[in-house]
């Protein structure tokens, strides 16, 4: 019987320790370059924030984020020193103050003043008829936040180079021409694309909550030129942080 109760107990921890997020820092066009399908080329990137506020992720094992690997961003850092994005749940207020500041276009979708901003953007040709992305929005203000309009926000905006196409951000609600944001996903708005990571607390997320698997997505042009912003800020303060996995 304790034989039976030792191996039970070592698997738990097995399963534990292998479900563990790892992330990188790597150079504005090394994450560009992860972005993009085979084929795509990519041009003119510029990243604007906290050097270690960019990077990878990997996750080993199971996980209720969605997504196992790719790209994150943060409005603080991706590094596992404690302030990162790195599970398990067991801060109510994780987060690093970078002292970046805010953004004009996301204090404008958040209708509060941002900090701590981070966008990555470039240049691409896409060789398809569409660009997507599949996303995950988080951050460390659900749900106890929530109510003071700490409205994290983030956006993914689209424009045309050599094609017209005023700029669109194209991280919407599904089927609605509505952000996402904090206050607009939540436990109590659109729950339906909401994941409670704080009960029980998540192992492999340190944010309190995050939506489901989102998708973003426009008609594109194959052959034309396109413009990609990819921007996150906290809101009304930078003390507790927010990130999207891509």
């Amino acid at each position: 019987m304790k034989n039976k109760f030792t191996i039970l107990v070592f698997i738990f921890w097995s399963n534990v320790l292998l479900s563990q997020m790892t992330t990188n820092v790597l150079t504005p066009l090394q994450v560009a370059q992860t972005l993009v399908g085979t084929g795509v080329t990519i041009s003119n990137v510029v990243y604007t924030g906290a050097p270690n506020a960019l990077g990878t992720f990997n996750i080993a094992g199971p996980t209720n984020l969605g997504m196992s690997q790719g790209v994150v961003m943060t409005t603080g850092t991706v590094l596992n020193n404690g302030n990162g994005p790195h599970g398990p749940n067991n801060s109510p207020g994780s987060g690093e103050d970078n002292g970046q500041p805010g953004d004009p276009y996301l204090t404008s979708i958040a209708g509060a003043n941002t900090f701590n901003r981070a966008i990555l953007e470039f240049d691409f040709i896409p060789v398809g008829d569409t660009v997507k992305f599949d996303y995950v929005f988080g951050t460390e203000e659900y749900m106890e936040w929530i109510g003071g309009g700490f409205a994290d926000v983030f956006a993914f905006v689209l424009s045309g180079v050599t094609t017209p196409l005023a700029p669109i951000n194209i991280a919407l609600i599904p089927n609605t021409s509505t952000p996402v944001t904090a206050l607009n996903v939540n436990a109590n708005v659109y729950s339906q694309y909401y994941v409670n990571n704080e009960t029980p607390p998540g192992q492999t997320v340190q944010y309190d909550g995050f939506t489901t698997v989102l998708t973003a997505k426009h008609h594109v042009i194959c052959g034309e030129t396109y413009h990609l912003r990819m921007m996150i800020a906290d809101a009304l303060d930078g003390v507790v942080d927010a990130g999207v996995f891509i």
